[in-house]
């Protein structure tokens, strides 16, 4: 809904989603209500771990790739996009980040206090900061490779 909002808008964004290993069995219920590329994170992969995060983070790039924001569930601001704050939270990021908004360097740049929640969902410990500058690790399947056209995402 917010892709096509913001395309509507004249905004040309690319969405994805990267489902979590246990949901491996759910996965075809969200491949129905997705209208962007879900990707299946494996144990073996471990992409959330190796981006150091979790459940309900949000990574928005800019248009060379660059990661320019990081929101971390549980932490301020609250992107929980059944509410209405939330929604507008995220979608004032991506068109921050559109805009030429400085990038953030450190996860804190963005968020100042908290980290994911837990199963019950309290919010738990902060976990490690992303390092915005690292190079990615793993092996890139063939069909996952980004294009180099591709506009800030989030996901």
């Amino acid at each position: 809904m917010m892709r096509l909002e913001l395309e509507l808008e004249g905004h040309t964004v690319q969405f994805l989603s990267v489902n979590t290993p246990s949901g491996l069995e759910t996965q075809a219920s969200l491949v129905e209500k997705c209208s962007y590329p879900l990707f299946q994170d494996l144990e073996e992969v471990d992409l959330w771990g190796l981006m150091n995060g979790g459940k309900d983070d949000f990574y928005i790039y800019d248009a060379d790739g660059t990661l320019a924001r990081y929101y971390a569930w549980g932490t301020e601001p609250a992107l929980n996009l059944s509410t209405e704050e939330g929604y507008a939270a995220l979608k004032d990021g991506i068109l921050g980040v559109m805009a030429g908004a400085p990038r953030a360097t450190r996860a804190t740049d963005v968020i100042e206090d908290g980290g994911p929640q837990d199963a019950e969902g309290d919010a738990g410990e902060p976990g490690p900061e992303p390092d915005l500058d690292a190079e990615p690790e793993g092996e890139v399947l063939p069909g996952d490779e980004v294009p180099e056209d591709a506009g800030p995402e989030a996901g």
